[in-house]
């Protein structure tokens, strides 16, 4: 729940600043609450925060992760659409369509995630992990800078409107007037992510209580949720989308078919068909 919650909350941000301040105010903030989340690096826990266990936990855990970890992962969460916004309001030929770069974050996400039980977790010990940590943090801050140096060089500046913005605090950017949405295609989209985010929940609750508690069996339906978002912002032919669509009502079938069938495959069958 903290991390979901903290995930909102730096999309929120990044959209907030995105829309309400141009691209000079953008750089300056994200800088500023970059450099504050260093404070709690590198990331470990107070032994002062940690519950006795004679009163509810929740609040001190809440506590413990936010004063950790909260601060750092909100930036963190708040990157991928900053940079995205970023880039298209460059020149650049891709810039009108960046969501290609939202693919490539969810391969680093997914790469990260098989790793880490795989390779981080058994081969360093935690206080290594937290120090590579801090330093894979301080190389993104490196790097969004210099995005963010690059996109301020490369703005994309409606030159019929003014020729001497660029480089200056800039809030609109040539933008086609078809890129504004109204308030019944965003609440249809956002009916639309709850479907494929309650399936995921649906076959994690159903792997870690009727199969086995294992801590990390989640990694399997995460992954292949963060696999989808790959082949959906990739830049791929229509022909893959077309046979995704054509799929799509012969695997609901067979997961409907299966969820009421009495066999003994029913279950696994109906989470490969998911």
């Amino acid at each position: 729940m903290f991390f979901q919650a903290m995930l909102l909350a730096g999309y929120g941000y990044a959209h907030l600043l995105s829309t309400k301040a141009g691209i000079s105010k953008q750089i300056l903030i994200q800088t500023i609450i970059l450099i504050l989340a260093c404070i709690v690096l590198p990331s470990g826990i107070s032994h002062k925060l940690i519950p006795s266990g004679e009163e509810n936990p929740i609040a001190s855990i809440l506590l413990i992760l936010l004063t950790s970890v909260g601060l750092p992962f909100f930036v963190l969460s708040s990157t991928a659409p900053l940079l995205q916004k970023w880039f298209a309001s460059t020149g650049h030929p891709s810039a009108k369509d960046p969501y290609f770069l939202y693919s490539a974050s969810n391969i680093g996400s997914i790469l990260a995630l098989i790793s880490y039980p795989i390779l981080i977790e058994p081969g360093l010990a935690l206080a290594d992990q937290s120090r590579f940590w801090m330093a894979g943090y301080l190389t993104l801050g490196i790097l969004t800078l210099c995005c963010a140096y690059l996109t301020w060089r490369n703005l994309s500046v409606c030159l019929g409107k003014n020729e001497n913005t660029v480089g200056q605090d800039v809030i609109e950017t040539c933008m086609p007037d078809s890129s504004i949405t109204n308030f019944k295609d965003r609440f249809f989209w956002t009916i639309l992510a709850f479907v494929p985010s309650s399936l995921m929940l649906g076959v994690t609750t159903f792997l870690t209580t009727d199969i086995a508690a294992i801590p990390l069996f989640w990694i399997i339906p995460l992954s292949l949720y963060l696999f989808s978002f790959i082949i959906v912002f990739a830049k791929m032919p229509d022909m893959l989308h077309r046979i995704m669509t054509r799929m799509l009502p012969v695997s609901l079938t067979l997961l409907v078919f299966l969820n009421y069938a009495d066999t003994g495959m029913a279950n696994g069958l109906s989470l490969l068909c998911i």
